[in-house]
């Protein structure tokens, strides 16, 4: 008994770090227990990711307008390692649910929220990168290094790339630019979903930052050569929004095994969805870009 009741205050502290971590509840300092606004939580966690992304960009601003940010969000990473995994959340939930709980299920929307907290903190680090690349770092550099240099002469205007005819043929050029920022954002947030049934089956660290980037590396890649003309922003914000509508769903699966979630989101906290999923989705979409311009400089050529 005395070692369950130790098991039990372990599950406890353990738990209590990890939402303290993710912003979720406060520390409880000065005797009290309370919640920390989650306002608060939002704006510390918006202003560190804006001056890391400051400072990423300075050390890497010949690249892409978005690789300040992606070193950032990779950065992040250390902390996702250092926090550990989802196992101990989901174990803490199983004991108190024995003694009539919702925890499961309250923690899971609870993350839920978060990934949308986190969907916010991105909008405003996806345009202060923007503006301090616009202002500070504005150049066709990172351009003329995906291979438009190679040309004999400027790109002509009637010149197709493979996107463009991609696009073409399933029916989205034309399509109003709202329209299709929307219909990109849910279908990049509908085929991450489906790639992470594919890659994140285990709850094990390495597995769950490699199957977040791995998940939207392609579905951004995928989904470029249909949305050719949609903002980069729209496709990188479905990661928030995956993680949110699946630990929403998860929320309602039982428990199958001790410790691990009824559905496959759960096997990742939010952080590892934003520390390797964006960055998945920003590689995804310059890799794909540049092999757009390839394509146009061929026809040129």
């Amino acid at each position: 008994k005395k070692k369950k009741i130790i098991s039990y205050e372990c599950c406890e502290v353990r738990r209590k770090m990890c939402l303290i971590e993710s912003g979720l509840v406060g520390g409880g300092g000065g005797g009290g227990g309370g919640a920390s606004h989650p306002l608060v939580a939002g704006l510390v966690l918006a202003g560190l990711l804006v001056i890391a992304t400051g400072i990423s960009a300075l050390l890497v601003h010949p690249d892409t307008p978005h690789m300040g940010l992606c070193c950032a969000l990779m950065g992040m990473a250390g902390l996702s390692i250092r926090g550990g995994t989802i196992y101990m959340l989901i174990r803490h939930a199983e004991l108190r649910e024995l003694g009539g709980g919702e925890t499961y299920a309250r923690d899971f929307r609870m993350m839920a929220i978060e990934a949308i907290l986190w969907g916010i903190v991105l909008v405003v680090a996806e345009r202060f990168a923007r503006a301090l690349h616009d202002r500070f770092f504005a150049n066709v550099r990172w351009l003329t290094r995906t291979g438009v240099d190679l040309a004999k002469g400027p790109p002509k205007s009637e010149t197709l790339g493979t996107a463009i005819w991609v696009a073409k043929r399933v029916g989205t050029l034309n399509l109003p630019r709202v329209a299709a920022m929307v219909l990109a954002f849910v279908v990049n947030a509908v085929l991450g979903a489906l790639v992470l049934f594919l890659v994140l089956q285990a709850q094990s660290k390495g597995q769950a930052l490699f199957g977040c980037f791995a998940a939207f590396f392609v579905s951004t890649l995928l989904v470029y050569y249909a949305f050719p003309r949609v903002p980069a922003a729209a496709l990188f914000l479905s990661v928030p929004a995956a993680a949110a509508a699946g630990y929403w769903l998860t929320a309602g699966y039982a428990i199958v095994y001790p410790g691990h979630a009824g559905l496959y989101f759960g096997n990742a906290l939010p952080i590892d969805y934003m520390s390797a999923g964006v960055p998945g989705a920003i590689f995804g979409y310059y890799l794909a870009l540049h092999w757009d311009l390839h394509s146009r400089v061929a026809e040129n050529a």
